[in-house]
């Protein structure tokens, strides 16, 4: 139904005792996207049916997150960031919308954070099943729309930049 453009269908239809299948189906398409231009985009879609069971912050905040990080990382060079730039604030927006619908106590996420390596820096004790280089860190509803603060003022200082875009 993705590949078919029918993804509104998809969230539609009601899956009965199927619901985790099909999002664990999504999931598993989203984090195998490499190509953050390719079509369908399982993020989108797996926000867009996450948000219509109306689950927020686990999930459907999440995957955007993921989102949001992936286009970041694929971009090189002033060029690719502004090719993408667009697309990561709006998925800032979907994100902040998701955790806005909760409750402010509830409105946080768990993401996975990539360190960069440095051999200076002591091994931790406890990993918890993630690689080295990888922690978790709680991000907050006031974290998030910090970082789309940033992202919005990257983008305004690409843009009135030494070579500014006309």
């Amino acid at each position: 139904m993705c590949e078919d453009n029918r993804s509104i269908q998809l969230c539609e239809y009601p899956f009965v005792s199927l619901q985790d299948d099909v999002d664990e189906i999504l999931q598993n398409k989203a984090e195998a996207v490499i190509d953050t231009h390719a079509h369908p985009n399982y993020h989108r879609i797996l926000y867009a049916w996450r948000v219509k069971k109306s689950n927020y912050r686990g999930e459907a905040a999440s995957i955007m997150h993921q989102r949001i990080k992936q286009l970041q990382n694929s971009t090189t060079g002033t060029h690719g960031y502004m090719m993408n730039s667009l697309e990561i604030t709006e998925s800032y927006l979907a994100l902040i919308s998701a955790l806005s619908c909760l409750k402010d106590d509830d409105a946080w996420i768990i993401a996975n954070h990539v360190e960069a390596e440095s051999h200076t820096a002591k091994k931790p004790k406890f990993s918890h099943g993630l690689k080295n280089n990888i922690r978790r860190k709680l991000l907050t509803l006031k974290d998030l729309r910090q970082e789309y603060s940033a992202e919005l003022a990257r983008m305004r200082a690409m843009l009135s930049g030494p070579f500014p875009l006309a």
